[in-house]
């Protein structure tokens, strides 16, 4: 299997996907003061040099639209072991590689959990978190921040753990603690990081650390045992090292001494579902969305992977956000930057009742349950959330809380579920 870094072509469909990325989270994500210059340029940035796939670990995240308890008496249905491999190229939404359990363990039952069975603040105490931040404290995601991407590694037994002053939202500086079960992808992943130049941080069985540079950011990457973690810690207020190697290698030292000994559960199990990433966005192609967005010209469905730029957030994720847009002539009409989204993670119908933002019942055809609603903030949507076949499918477009404007939503919810269901 390739570890080595991506060059040409990857190196270019990478680069591409993270400004994408970019692109379509800044225009969905509510963000206040100073955060929006910050979140973005932090991760502009990340496409700027090779190293820089080691990423960075500020509270960013898109808008996160969930599914509410309504659905909540929707059951997954039944189980089977994921079959495909991870990808080794980062921008590809990859199957997560499941940590192997001791033959009499006991198969996991309801939802999924964290290998690591951590509180995160607990664990920022014990490991001496706010070396990384004066004054930073746990960041929880409201209900309304929750992703297909959050949902799927959870399904993989991602622990994402985050810090920033006060708990707040949007920070320009913080801390990160990410915990994987999937040692051996991350020691593939962080092969092709020591290959590109960058250096081990002595940790571990293996590791890579990258830290200085006008991002403030110090950033690692820690194989030990059956756990891959990482370690991170930011501050973008002056645009220069306030987070130093030591730290950070003093954080990733205690999360280590946390973990050893700790073998992780066998891997969850989603249900067997028809929403699969495997063809990308081709399946949605024959969606005629054109009628639901108005008469302007229609491009998509664009595809772009539910990841990040760190590594676990990259590999270990399977989620897909498929993408319309509409080109109005007229910057005045009120659909002149209108488009859609939809983004789901295969076998996620666990997240109804459990994770997710409460909203109206409505009736989606094709359908087996959905809800309604909208988020007035800067970047304000409305979503329609959709359970169907044991999988969350969450469709998202313009603000537009009008009797109307839930029509069309559902209207184009109801083409991506026929246009799946006919591929």
């Amino acid at each position: 299997m390739n570890t080595e870094p991506p060059t040409g072509d990857d190196l270019q469909r990478l680069l591409v996907t993270m400004k994408q990325e970019v692109l379509q989270r800044a225009s969905t994500t509510p963000q206040t003061g100073a955060g929006r210059p910050s979140w973005a340029r932090r991760h502009l940035g990340l496409t700027v040099g090779l190293v820089a796939l080691l990423g960075v670990g500020g509270v960013t995240g898109a808008l996160a639209l969930g599914l509410p308890p309504a659905l909540e008496a929707r059951a997954p249905g039944p189980t089977t072991t994921p079959t495909s491999e991870p990808s080794t190229a980062p921008p590809s939404p990859a199957s997560p590689t499941p940590a192997v359990p001791p033959a009499d363990a006991p198969a996991p039952s309801g939802p999924p959990r964290p290998a690591a069975d951590l509180d995160c603040a607990a664990l920022g105490d014990r490991v001496g978190i706010t070396t990384l931040g004066e004054g930073i404290a746990p960041y929880e995601e409201g209900a309304w921040h929750y992703s297909p991407t959050t949902a799927s590694q959870t399904q993989a037994g991602v622990l994402d753990c985050r810090w920033t002053p006060g708990g707040e939202s949007y920070a320009v500086r913080g801390a990160t603690v990410v915990v994987s079960p999937a040692a051996d992808r991350g020691r593939e992943w962080i092969d092709g990081l020591t290959a590109s130049g960058l250096p081990s941080l002595g940790l571990g069985d293996a590791s890579a650390v990258r830290c200085g540079g006008e991002d403030g950011d110090c950033n690692s990457s820690v194989v030990a045992g059956p756990w891959w973690i990482e370690v991170s810690g930011y501050d973008h207020r002056l645009q220069k090292d306030l987070v130093t190697l030591d730290e950070v290698r003093a954080v990733a030292s205690e999360v280590l001494a946390l973990l050893d000994g700790r073998t992780p559960p066998p891997a969850w199990q989603a249900p067997a579902t028809t929403w699969t990433t495997d063809g990308g966005c081709a399946p949605l192609s024959a969606a005629d969305v054109a009628g639901v967005l108005g008469d302007a010209p229609v491009t998509g469905p664009e595809p772009s992977s539910g990841g990040g730029s760190t590594g676990i957030a990259t590999t270990q994720t399977d989620a897909l956000t498929c993408s319309w847009t509409a080109a109005w002539d007229d910057p005045t009409a009120y659909q002149a930057n209108w488009g859609l989204e939809v983004r789901w993670t295969p076998g996620s119908a666990w997240t109804a009742g459990t994770e997710l933002q409460d909203g109206v019942p409505v009736d989606v055809a094709g359908a087996e349950g959905a809800t309604w609603w909208c988020i007035e903030d800067e970047g304000a949507a409305c979503v329609v959330d959709v359970v169907q076949d044991g999988t969350w499918i969450q469709v998202s477009g313009g603000h537009d809380e009008t009797d109307a404007g839930r029509a069309r939503l559902i209207a184009a919810a109801e083409e991506v579920l026929a246009a799946h269901a006919a591929g």
